[in-house]
């Protein structure tokens, strides 16, 4: 028998957008914020009624939110990327894409890490993606 782990409450989410050697996603910071929160990203021009925070609501009876990580600055302003806005942020990295998905997961978190002055991501936000 499954034994499914409960999980309820307010869960803050930073949304990675990633500038890398030889691509970028293509959407802005502002788009993937208003894709995963929709109104809730803060955004004046937030449109998308159907996101990731809406679905885990209502499928959650209510039970589980997601919101955006509150803004928050760089400690550093020498590695490029921005700082957290509407629970979005842009990491630049020096890796190409064609490296593969482990050596890249590993710069963005080095990334963070070194932006804002973490001894790992997870002191920003309790899920990153």
């Amino acid at each position: 028998r499954r034994k499914l782990a409960v999980v309820q409450g307010v869960r803050t989410v930073l949304v990675v957008r990633v500038r890398a050697s030889g691509g970028e996603t293509t959407q802005s910071m502002a788009a993937l914020a208003d894709s995963v929160f929709g109104a809730a990203s803060g955004l004046a021009n937030a449109n998308d009624p159907v996101n990731l925070r809406s679905q885990v609501l209502e499928c959650s009876y209510n039970k589980l939110e997601f919101v955006p990580l509150t803004d928050r600055t760089r400690v550093t302003q020498n590695f490029g990327g921005s700082d957290i806005v509407n629970g979005a942020v842009t990491v630049d990295v020096n890796t190409a894409v064609s490296e593969g998905h482990t050596v890249m997961r590993n710069a963005i978190t080095s990334q963070l890490k070194i932006m804002f002055d973490v001894s790992h991501p997870r002191q920003l936000a309790d899920h990153i993606m």
